[in-house]
């Protein structure tokens, strides 16, 4: 594979997606390394068809068409991702990448591996005022802090950490994976069950531990952050409660505030993202635990805050799953 990343390039003021205009590169023959970057994107997209919300000139916008890849391609972009954003940088299974619990990245990997070649799309908040965002996204979004004119900087530094991620032997990026995993000891939901994240396997799957104490490795389908099912006893309690005219998220219920929000939604939303059992005090006589099946929210879907995972299933131009056979 050519180690030549970001050329050439597009740069675009505006435009409905950046993975549109790189795929139709890439099917006209584009080589391994062509950048489609953007100031603006309108129609930009998450998993599954989820729209992507980036203001102007705070966040990097970049797709990069990618021949000759591996199954951990999805994987190996969130570790590039992850080396940008620091020390503190986790990746969530398969394809976020967040700090402090919070969302700062997202990747979507879209393609046609029988033509042999991918798009990478990866949206990265690097100089997001996270006030001025709507307070539901605000509650899971992160930033790097940077200031606006970091924006092509941290491209370029990008660019050299994906390029080094992309040659890597497999088993360097697994051990990576194994250092940022997000969801290590964390409560998640399947399709099939629920338990507790249990790293990651020599394949790049994800390994969930059942009550039961069975070991199930998960490459495509849904996964949600939430309580999982018998393991409510080994988790803590975060409790949601109305407080004077707005929402309250407590570590107990006589207990201060530990933050506050004008909805129930965003204090919901905040609390699954401590990694406790969610509770909602909604004035009712018993209190609701909340759905385990909701999944922390994307800090950039604002048409479905949940479920941002990849699926089996695809058609020539889906997502592409960390494990697809590719």
């Amino acid at each position: 594979m050519s180690t030549s990343l970001g050329w050439p390039r597009v740069h675009l003021r505006s435009t409905p997606s950046t993975n549109d205009h790189a795929r139709a590169l890439a099917s006209a023959g584009a080589p391994h390394g062509t950048l489609v970057t953007a100031t603006e994107q309108t129609a930009g997209r998450g998993r599954q068809g989820r729209t992507w919300v980036a203001r102007p000139g705070e966040s990097l916008i970049a797709s990069l068409v990618v021949r000759g890849f591996d199954a951990l391609l999805p994987l190996r972009t969130g570790l590039a991702v992850a080396d940008v954003a620091g020390p503190a940088a986790r990746v969530k299974w398969p394809n976020d990448v967040h700090l402090d619990g919070r969302k700062v990245a997202g990747i979507l990997v879209e393609g046609r591996p029988q033509e042999g070649w991918a798009v990478v799309g990866i949206g990265l908040n690097v100089a997001v005022d996270l006030g001025e965002l709507p307070e539901d996204v605000r509650a899971v979004a992160a930033s790097l802090g940077r200031s606006p004119r970091e924006v092509e900087p941290t491209l370029r530094e990008l660019l050299v950490a994906l390029n080094h991620r992309l040659t890597e032997p497999p088993a360097a990026t697994v051990a990576a994976l194994r250092e940022r995993d997000a969801l290590l000891g964390r409560p998640v939901g399947w399709s099939a069950g629920t338990g507790l994240g249990a790293g990651i396997d020599d394949q790049g799957r994800l390994l969930v531990r059942t009550a039961g104490g069975a070991i199930h490795a998960l490459d495509a389908g849904e996964v949600h952050l939430g309580a999982a099912a018998g393991m409510s006893a080994h988790m803590s309690e975060i409790h949601v409660m109305p407080h004077d005219d707005r929402w309250a998220v407590h570590d107990e219920p006589g207990g201060p505030p530990i933050a506050e929000f004008e909805t129930r939604e965003a204090a919901e939303l905040d609390a699954r993202n401590r990694g406790g059992e969610v509770i909602v005090h909604a004035g009712e006589a018993h209190p609701e635990r909340a759905d385990a099946d909701s999944e922390q929210a994307s800090g950039f879907d604002r048409t479905d805050p949940t479920h941002e995972r990849n699926r089996g299933a695809r058609g020539p131009e889906e997502p592409l799953t960390p494990q697809a056979g590719l």
